[in-house]
């Protein structure tokens, strides 16, 4: 399923970024949708 991939990568977006470039991240995420 394709959550997995979308999980681990999240995940390491988590990790990697701090708030604001998170927020765009998520941003740009959620466009994709």
């Amino acid at each position: 399923m394709a959550w997995t991939k979308f999980h681990i990568l999240f995940g390491l977006i988590q990790h990697s970024i701090k708030g604001k470039d998170r927020k765009a991240i998520l941003n740009r995420i959620s466009a994709l949708g």
